[in-house]
Formats: structure tokens, sequence, C-alpha cells
């Protein structure tokens, strides 16, 4: 709900103690009296806000198997549960949950929660989306080599030294770790709602005057925004696409959501001024009256 509805957006804001790339989204459920999903179990940290009505809530902590659960449904849900701690939660109350506690919570009239939900993408995903990204790199020529190949006393051994050869494929010698952490910067800014594919067309003199008329700027609501430093440089990352780009605008851009047209001025200066200009176009950045 924060991609569609600003004033839900602004409730992120006491979050971002934790870095913004871990934020996911706001979602909000509503229940009547007795509703609830049941008891079940979350792989990622959530802050649960009661925006209206009371909320029960049961939590434990221990581990469970796969057998503990409900098969063939998407959520984790429970065939048994016994609670360790209980809560009611009224308006404006809130409650933590670190992942993998398990939680039920039942609605006591009709209400409203909402929920922070935190990215934590599983190592398989992270490895997979990796390995995808490199293999359209690779081209089929780059093939296993053994043009040091020795006489072997047997020819069914697999040696050591071919063995090496084959780890070293599988480490990724030739990937160093920059190329890692740009690749990084890219898959985790992807966003779930691209923007508008409608592009405007401004130029640099439309710009000016736009920030002279003390236009205020806001991200497009869906957009992830952050930034790697790269010794004196940064490389910028919006929806999973990458801006070699000055320090300065890079952390400006990261750190707040609304932009004042005086400090966006100040900035107007070579390769920024073109960056600004190619986020306004592709609409990442918006005047905040529409």
């Amino acid at each position: 709900m924060d991609g569609w509805v600003p004033e839900v957006a602004e409730l992120i804001t006491p979050f971002r103690f934790i870095p913004d790339w871990r934020i996911d989204d706001i979602m909000i459920s509503y229940a009547p009296k007795h509703g609830s999903v049941g008891p079940h179990l979350d792989q990622y940290d959530v802050f649960l806000i009661q925006a209206q009505g009371h909320r029960h809530w049961q939590i434990n902590s221990k581990e469970y198997s796969k057998d503990d659960f409900i098969p063939d449904i998407a959520l984790s849900i429970l065939k048994r549960f016994d609670g360790e701690q209980a809560w009611t939660l009224a308006p404006g109350d809130m409650l933590y949950l670190p992942p993998n506690v398990a939680h039920f919570g039942v609605a006591q009239d009709d209400c409203m929660t909402y929920s922070v939900g935190f990215r934590a993408p599983a190592v398989s995903e992270i490895i997979s989306a990796f390995t995808d990204d490199l293999m359209a790199e690779l081209s089929d020529n780059q093939r296993y080599e053994d043009k040091d190949i020795k006489l072997q006393s047997n020819p069914g051994e697999i040696t050591d030294n071919t063995l090496k050869k084959v780890q070293d494929i599988i480490h990724l010698k030739t990937i160093d770790d920059a190329l890692i952490n740009r690749w990084f910067g890219r898959y985790i800014s992807e966003t779930k709602h691209p923007a508008d594919s409608v592009l405007e067309n401004l130029t640099r003199d439309d710009i000016t005057r736009l920030l002279e008329n003390n236009t205020v700027l806001h991200r497009d609501a869906h957009s992830r925004f952050a930034f790697i430093k790269d010794n004196n440089r940064c490389y910028l990352y919006i929806n999973g696409d990458e801006y070699h780009c000055q320090c300065d605008i890079a952390k400006y851009l990261c750190q707040h959501k609304y932009y004042d047209s005086k400090t966006i001025q100040g900035y107007l200066t070579g390769e920024s001024t073109d960056l600004l200009l190619h986020l306004i176009n592709q609409q990442l950045l918006l005047p905040a009256h529409e």
C-alpha cells in the first residue's frame, strides 16, 4: 500500500534506521471479528501496527519441522499451535516479530493491521539470481581447457589437476568482488512495480524553469534507490539500473524522498544535470503536485 497511498508510505520513515534495501513494503490486512489467517510463521522481520480495532496475538519461538505444517498451501500454516506469550493490540500498538517466530492473530472486533515487512532473500535466490545474470554474460566459446595435460598411469582417474581446474571454474576465479557488489546493487534495487512507461521529453532548460518555480520533486512511490561507494565516486542503483556518478548526488537522492528546488539547483552542473534530467524524463523523479 505504500506504493499507492503517500500517507501510508510516510509510515516507513521511522523504520529507516534499517537500510532501505531491507525494507520491502507495507501491507494492510482487514479482518472481521474472529477472523484469522491461522498460526503461521514468516522467514523475514515484520512489524505489526494495529490501526483499527483489536487483535489478540500469541507467539511461540520453538523450532518447527516440515511435518508441523499443513502441506500443499502457499503459507506456512501450522497444524497445531501452543502460544508461549500473548498480547492484545489496540490502535497504535505495535508488535515486532523476528524471522521464524510462529504467530497467531485473531481479530477481537472489526480490525485493520499494517504490516511493515523486510526483505530477506534466501541464499538459494541470491545464488540463482547471480548465476542467471552471469550466464547471460558468458560465451559458449569459454570452455574447460587442459593444455598442460600429462600422461596418466590410469586413464580412469580424475586427477587433482583436473579437479583444481573445475574448482576454479565453479569458484568463479575470474569474477572479482567489485563485479559481485555491482550485481547485488542492481538485484536488490529491483522493484515489483516498474515506473510508468510513458516518458517525458524535457530539456535542461525545461528543468531549470521547473526548479525556478520552486517545484518540489519526489521519488516515484514504487521506486527503490540505493548506492555503493566506488573510491571517490558512487554507483547509484534505481529499480535495477546502474548509474556511475558523483557521490554527493547519489547520497542526496538516497537519503531523501522529497527534494526541494533550491538544493536540487545546486546539483545542476555537468553530469549530475544529465542524471537528474534522465530521472525526471523516466518519471523516477516527479513534481510533488502530481
